[in-house]
């Protein structure tokens, strides 16, 4: 057999006198292989038929498939529905700004293409509920593995909900799912592509028809290290079916029953059996986090096919960039990670979700307070136009009817086309593999656009100061303030920004208590400054300091957002107005 030297990618840390070469979190390490799968790698990596394109419509969108590292075209069943199944979390501890981040992003993409490419989007998340992990802290704390797994999954889910995630279609759990995953493993070893050992069940990597590598052919460089093997068939074969221990066996909910002995499922085996039983042979996006890509990922892929006998499981894998903290990816394994509760102790859950907008899906954040800032001002920004556009559109709407026409100026036609053009962009922008940074950034554009439009007014700085020559028709034109107030929150809105819709929100009796305390409060200093005489004297700085405690701490935390415009100048401009009307 020949044999040649060879690059290849390990995740382990190489020996100081081993030649190596950095790349991201991986390790390229010189090894050698044989010709035959160096061969096969080329073929796998090289060939473009790997990829076939899906039968349905075209929805005119592309994005970065996994699977042909490019972009391709998003092509969906004919009843406009795509099937979606996403690899959730391992839920034996808290969680932290790393998952938050991928499941924001999923939520993100989701929210695209339902409410603004208007897709029905049937969605699935994973749970992993039997794991090693699980079974470790169950047995520290010598308590059932699925009491840790459901309270960790509780607290998962409040978490997303905080960063307002919607949940999925469905939520799989593997615990649910024993059935499935025994009939989806005995399918295998009938149809030769898995064997038995010592009481476990391994998937033959080399019996699938030299297909393993599909999704990640680097896996075929990768150099296994001594004493590994076991007795398994070849060093690539992974586990379906994990035989227990008598460790395990005095712990709760740690072993299941099956053909082969009391075990448990292998993590790959456990996504594909639960997507299958919802979804069935064929599947239109999985998706999950980069570090996910390989060996999960790519086992999936492989034991899927075989056993649905097909050539294309999923038509697409999406991978959603990582979180780095200190330049070392987000993990609790390696106590390297800010959890989600600790966040919200100095940050609202948009400030996150903005973060997340202003970097593509899959690239890496790298997590800091300093690259929090951009995001926290642009929140701040936006939630300010939206304001005072909303105040304007509204003080302006009876003036510019009154002045009896609605026919735009130059400036109304020129901001109106600055308008069409961001439409387009950001259109165009989504459509492009969910750019959303470009499409943000593009929105920010028009909302100086905006700002300028209002303040640039004829003979004027300040648009406020237009009203006061009604019914003389104002620089502003309330049709046209109205109609990017009304795209501008209906893009954030879509995007998830949860502030945003707090104008109108539900939390009456928390409003309702609010302002009953604070009418309680401008009562006691009223009454206290009128008895000493001295109102015109300090006693109105103190009712300013509560209005605006209540505009600054109470509604801002409510989603409410009040800009107070000039006392003076408004009160002049409309006691005019109404003379003269």
């Amino acid at each position: 057999m020949q044999f040649m030297w060879m690059l290849s990618i390990t995740t382990t840390t190489p020996k100081e006198d081993t030649p190596t070469v950095g790349c991201s979190k991986f390790v390229l390490k010189v090894h050698h292989i044989d010709k035959q799968t160096w061969e096969r790698f080329n073929f796998l990596i090289n060939q473009g038929g790997k990829w076939v394109v899906p039968n349905g419509m075209n929805t005119g969108i592309t994005l970065y498939n996994s699977l042909t590292r490019s972009q391709v075209p998003l092509y969906i069943p004919l009843n406009n529905t795509c099937h979606w199944y996403m690899c959730g979390p391992t839920v034996y501890n808290i969680s932290h700004i790393g998952h938050a981040c991928t499941y924001l992003r999923w939520d993100i993409l989701r929210r695209i293409l339902t409410d603004y490419f208007k897709i029905n989007v049937v969605s699935a998340l994973g749970i992993t509920d039997i794991d090693d992990k699980i079974i470790s802290v169950a047995e520290k704390l010598n308590c059932s593995a699925l009491s840790i797994a459901r309270k960790y999954e509780n607290l998962f889910f409040k978490d997303m909900t905080s960063f307002n995630i919607l949940e999925p279609f469905s939520i799989l759990r593997v615990s649910e799912h024993i059935d499935d995953i025994i009939r989806f493993i005995e399918k295998l070893i009938l149809s030769g592509k898995a064997y038995q050992l010592e009481g476990s069940v391994y998937f033959d990597t080399e019996v699938h028809g030299g297909r393993y590598g599909k999704l990640f052919p680097e896996a075929l460089l990768s150099e296994y290290p001594p004493g590994k093997k076991n007795l398994k068939k070849n060093e690539r074969d992974f586990a379906l079916w994990k035989s227990g221990n008598a460790r395990e066996l005095k712990i709760e909910g740690a072993l299941w029953d099956s053909p082969w002995g009391k075990g448990r499922p292998g993590w790959h085996v456990e996504c594909s059996a639960m997507a299958s039983s919802l979804f069935g042979k064929h599947l239109d996006i999985h998706s999950g986090g980069r570090d996910l890509l390989y060996p999960h990922h790519e086992n999936e892929l492989a034991q899927s096919e075989a056993f649905h006998a097909v050539d294309q499981w999923a038509n697409y894998w999406l991978h959603f960039g990582l979180v780095n903290l200190h330049n070392e990816k987000m993990s609790k394994s390696s106590n390297c990670f800010v959890s989600v509760q600790e966040f919200l102790k100095s940050y609202f859950p948009d400030h996150l979700r903005m973060l997340c907008l202003l970097f593509k899906y899959n690239s890496v954040i790298n997590y800091s307070d300093d690259a929090l800032k951009e995001a926290i001002v642009l929140v701040e920004r936006l939630q300010a136009f939206l304001c005072r556009a909303q105040n304007v559109s509204h003080r302006l709407a009876s003036i510019n009817l009154a002045c009896g026409t609605v026919r735009f100026s130059p400036r109304d036609l020129k901001f109106k086309e600055t308008l069409m053009q961001t439409k387009s962009l950001v259109h165009d922008y989504l459509k492009s593999d969910f750019d959303t940074p470009k499409a943000v950034r593009q929105v920010f554009k028009l909302i100086n656009a905006a700002n300028n439009y209002l303040q640039e007014g004829p003979n004027s700085t300040d648009f406020r100061i237009s009203i006061a020559a009604a019914p003389v028709r104002p620089a502003v034109n309330s049709l046209v303030i109205s109609e990017c107030f009304r795209y501008v929150i209906s893009f954030f809105s879509m995007l998830g920004l949860r502030t945003l819709r707090s104008a109108f929100f539900s939390e009456q009796s928390e409003l309702e208590k609010q302002f009953l305390s604070f009418r309680s409060v401008v009562r006691s200093i009223s009454l206290a400054a009128l008895k000493k005489r001295d109102l015109e004297n300090g006693g109105y700085k103190d009712l300013l300091k509560e209005c605006d405690r209540l505009r600054d701490e109470v509604f801002s935390k409510l989603g409410i957002f009040v800009e107070d415009p000039s006392v003076k100048v408004l009160n002049n401009c409309f006691s005019d107005h109404l003379k003269e009307s």
